[in-house]
């Protein structure tokens, strides 16, 4: 995930702790509660992302 342009670590590890705690992730939407997350920059990082 640290290889997606404006994702580092920090942010990486929040993503994989907040989907630990909600059973998962409905919605690539959700990620913008992350901490952390730059939701300015979310149609982008989007482009690269998919649910399963």
């Amino acid at each position: 995930m640290v290889t997606i342009q404006y994702i580092d670590y920090e942010i990486a590890h929040n993503i994989i702790e907040q989907r630990t705690l909600r059973a998962g992730y409905k919605s690539i939407d959700d990620l913008v509660k992350v901490k952390g997350f730059p939701v300015n920059k979310f149609e982008i990082i989007r482009l690269y992302l998919t649910l399963n």
